[in-house]
């Protein structure tokens, strides 16, 4: 299954209220993929991968659950080392991201395992 996508995952979560939540994942995702900070791209890229390897099986929820939680630790740090004016908006492409993804996404993705 190492040839899953993004999309792959997000087709396996079925229901209404997951519509709402992947077109709001995928906004996020593409959101922080276009701002000008590395950090923030990066993080985007490594929470698409590490959802494509939970889908697939390659990571357990648990590990899933400890990326997160040391990902968010960095883009706290990031957040906090922004200037005041863009720091609201560093913590939306971040931190908000991270933490919609562990509440709304992970959980329909190991539902649909």
């Amino acid at each position: 299954m190492a040839d899953n996508t993004l999309q792959d995952v997000l087709d396996s979560i079925k229901g209404d209220a997951a519509s709402q939540a992947k077109a709001q994942l995928q906004q996020m995702l593409s959101d922080a993929k276009g701002a000008s900070q590395q950090f923030v791209q990066s993080c985007a890229e490594q929470l698409e991968q590490w959802l494509i390897d939970l889908h697939s099986g390659e990571t357990t929820p648990l590990e899933f659950n400890k990326l997160i939680a040391s990902q968010e630790i960095l883009a706290r740090q990031f957040v906090l080392s922004q200037a005041a004016a863009t720091r609201q908006r560093a913590e939306e492409l971040t931190i908000n991201l991270l933490e919609f993804t562990a509440e709304k996404i992970a959980p329909a993705v190991i539902l649909a395992l």
